[in-house]
């Protein structure tokens, strides 16, 4: 699993893909780490991977970076939007309208639960 040195913050994140301003890191920091499992390690090694993750101010890693960033960025934004679309709580399974939530369909539910099974 990597330690999500690949994208740090929001910022670098921004540079890959169009994100609403106000989303918070943290809510998709998850995600970049699914992603970077999922996709980029089946393809790159878990031990360059690794190197990566324990020498993020290594030169050469440092000129590879941009190129991970682009490759990561899409793919951990893929694997939060059905989930980031959804709230699940006391009230049960619901989406965000303005400024107040109602039910979520049972679509968008399937579709939540589909890409949990990943």
């Amino acid at each position: 699993m990597t330690m999500n040195t690949i994208i740090q913050n929001i910022e670098e994140l921004k540079t890959t893909v169009k994100i609403n301003a106000n989303m918070p890191f943290e809510a998709i920091k998850p995600y970049i780490a699914d992603a970077a499992d999922i996709y980029l390690t089946p393809f790159l090694g878990e031990p360059f991977m690794r190197f990566v993750d324990e020498n993020p101010s290594d030169p050469a890693i440092g000129r590879l970076l941009p190129y991970l960033r682009r490759a990561l960025g899409p793919l951990s934004v893929m694997l939060y939007t059905h989930e980031g679309s959804i709230h699940i709580g006391d009230s049960g399974h619901t989406v965000q309208k303005g400024e107040r939530f109602s039910p979520a369909s049972d679509t968008k539910i399937a579709q939540v639960i589909e890409s949990l099974a990943f």
